[in-house]
Formats: structure tokens, sequence, C-alpha cells
């Protein structure tokens, strides 16, 4: 599975982004959330990605927070929603405006997105609300926050495989496992931290 790219950016459009990653240039499908939050072409970018493989087609989607791919991999576990779709509805609202929408139950706003019907609203919501109340925290700021960008993105992922943890033994493994190096990377935090869980 590719977790994440790393490399420079070589082509970025609103709905595609090209990273050239040792020579090899990987093509990402990104929504208009990940499009805005990318930096110029020829800089520096890590993007994580979900590879979607079917008979005919391997495809990557790309995200620039694990917010962003951790709703977009709940949408597309509803029947009726493909990744293309998912992808047009992240870039239609932001994260926090459709967990309102699925949370209140709210049909008619949801049908304002594209490529859902009333029945797929209703499925959405049915198969989603309690997940996204269950994860709905992870989008709020974290009480007392002292962490970097890459040490909140590994605690967000954390936190999402491992609920039984408080935020407080999250934030005690983070900061043991980064007490010598500060700049240690989201994916080594996360990696580091589940051998010490383990």
């Amino acid at each position: 599975m590719i977790y994440f790219l790393e490399g420079k950016i070589i082509q970025k459009q609103e709905n595609l982004l090209v990273v050239n990653v040792n020579g090899v240039g990987y093509s990402c499908i990104i929504s208009k959330q990940s499009f805005d939050a990318i930096p110029e072409i020829n800089s520096e970018v890590r993007i994580f990605t979900f590879y979607h493989v079917t008979e005919n087609s391997h495809t990557l989607y790309g995200f620039m927070n694990l917010d962003e791919k951790s709703t977009f991999e709940k949408l597309i576990s509803v029947s009726g929603i493909g990744p293309k779709i998912a992808v047009s509805i992240l870039s239609s609202t932001s994260i926090e405006n459709l967990i309102d929408r699925i949370i209140q139950g709210k049909v008619d706003q949801l049908t304002k997105l594209p490529g859902i019907g009333p029945k797929t609203a209703k499925r959405i919501i049915i198969e989603l609300k309690d997940k996204f109340q269950g994860a709905s925290d992870l989008n709020l700021p974290i009480e007392n926050n002292s962490l970097n960008s890459n040490q909140s993105d590994a605690f967000k992922a954390i936190k999402m495989l491992y609920q039984g943890l408080t935020e407080e033994e999250i934030k005690r493994y983070i900061s043991d496992v980064t007490s010598n190096d500060n700049t240690m990377s989201a994916e080594k935090i996360i990696k580091e931290v589940l051998l010490l869980i383990k």
C-alpha cells in the first residue's frame, strides 16, 4: 500500500497533482481542498494517498492531511459512493460542514452535494453518523496543544487506530518517541508509537 508520496511537484491542477518521487512521476487525483493547500510547482510536498484498484484501472487519490483521507475512506464505504463522487463531495464543502450535515441528519443539505440523491443521503446518515460522532473530536483543536504539524497528524491517526487510548496517553507516547527528534515525520512517529503500544 502506498501510504504517502514525498517529492517535487511537477504538475498541479484543480483535480490533479503529479509528484516526482526519485525520478518516478506519480499522478494523484485530488480535491479542491487539497489543491488549495498544495504549494507551488517545483516545491517539495508530502501527500497522503489512497490506492484504488479496479478491474480496468489503478488510481491514486491524494490528500494533504489525514482528516481528509479518513473522511474520504468513510464516504467510499457507503454503497453508491465511489472515489470520484467522494472527491467531488470533499471539493464542494469543508469536512466540518460535511460532518455537521451527517450528524444532524440534514438530508436536504446532503442532497445539494454532487452525486448525492435522497436515498444516498439517508444511507450516508445511517451508516456514518455514529462513526463521525465518535471521531468528530479529531477535527477540533487539541486542548493544551503543544504538538507540531507532524505530531498532530500522527495524533489523529493513532486516535483513529486505537480508540481505547486517551488523548493524554497518545500525547505521552508521541512525546516519548520524539524527545530526541522534534522534526520526525508523521509516518515515523506513527510507526514508533505502534511499536511501543504493541
